[in-house]
């Protein structure tokens, strides 16, 4: 009876059970009450095979485990536990090419694994010319002495950039009364901030393996903003942004983050919180991967409660897909 349910948009979350835990009566009772306000119920494989009576009434989604078993001799077990099963099927743990085609042709419905967030890191790849570029922005944007005449020439070195950044900033999105015809015009018009974002957002679109390594990587950009002031550093949520955001770019990029921070002028404090997960600012990566993985616990020492935290994430959720609809023509769902 967890207290931060009460706190999520029912609609848009599914509540997971884990697969030791055995469903009983009033689990059951549990469940249906939550489904009934409307989030959405998602089973392991083993409580098919092991309750299926529960299991056809309450699950919406059935989660098997593709990297530990066969998931076609999974899929048919279940089939027999669930004849009329109509259930949407989840493959976890895929993480190879060839796992995710074989449970596509199975019919499974969705999918889960590194295959499909980030690329591997591979220790010794060099930094290639665009994501050197990128980094050299990075450094300069979170450089709090760092002047428009700078940003202005790191921007414009990068002729294809340049033109992306104009053209939306030109673009109905932002209903400017006059067209803005330069990137010094630009810098100047709307701002370090605006410029800081819609230019890390159009770099990292480039570089980007996919929609959702971008969204994933923004989230917990916006969420390390919002942690700034619950730190009693809210003069300092830029840099708690670049945080957040260093802290997933070696998957993002396939480079070990060591490479990445030895291109940039880091505070010890963000180095030490990114190599080391040690520091005061190290809470903040932890704060980070606790929401992304459910078996790493919150830190016991935070002046906020979990509900408050919740409410920041799906914040940052929003934010995060805001972000991403400026980049695109469709918005987020």
């Amino acid at each position: 009876h967890n207290p931060i349910l009460s706190t999520l948009p029912a609609n848009q979350c599914t509540l997971e059970l884990s697969p030791d835990i055995v469903i009983d009566a009033e689990l059951f009772a549990f469940l249906q009450t939550h489904k009934q306000e409307g989030f959405c119920i998602a089973l392991d494989s083993r409580h098919v095979l092991t309750q299926p009576d529960y299991a056809v009434r309450i699950a919406d989604f059935i989660k098997v485990d593709v990297l530990h078993d066969d998931p076609a001799q999974l899929r048919g077990q279940l089939i027999e536990k669930m004849p009329k099963c109509n259930h949407a099927l989840i493959a976890t743990k895929v993480e190879t090419a060839d796992t995710y085609h074989l449970c596509q042709g199975l019919g499974f419905n969705y999918f889960q694994g590194f295959y499909l967030s980030f690329p591997n890191v591979i220790a010794g790849q060099r930094l290639e010319g665009n994501k050197l570029a990128l980094i050299k922005l990075l450094d300069l944007l979170q450089q709090p002495q760092s002047t428009t005449e700078e940003m202005t020439r790191l921007v414009s070195s990068d002729a294809a950039l340049s033109l992306e950044m104009l053209k939306l900033i030109n673009s109905p999105r932002f209903r400017r009364p006059q067209p803005i015809e330069s990137v010094r015009q630009a810098v100047l018009l709307l701002g370090r901030s605006e410029i800081r974002r819609l230019t890390l957002l159009l770099s990292l679109r480039n570089l980007a393996t996919g929609p959702m390594s971008m969204e994933q990587t923004l989230i917990r950009a916006r969420m390390a903003a919002h942690l700034a002031p619950i730190l009693n550093r809210a003069d300092e949520a830029e840099r708690f942004f670049t945080l957040g955001l260093l802290s997933t770019i070696d998957r993002l990029f396939g480079i070990p983050i060591v490479e990445i921070v030895r291109k940039m002028r880091l505070t010890s404090e963000i180095r030490e919180a990114l190599l080391d997960r040690n520091g005061p600012l190290a809470i903040v990566i932890d704060i980070l991967d606790a929401f992304e993985q459910p078996d790493i616990p919150l830190p016991d020492d935070l002046a906020v409660t979990p509900e408050i935290l919740g409410q920041l994430y799906f914040t940052s959720v929003s934010e995060a897909h805001s972000d991403l609809a400026h980049l695109t023509d469709e918005p987020i769902e």
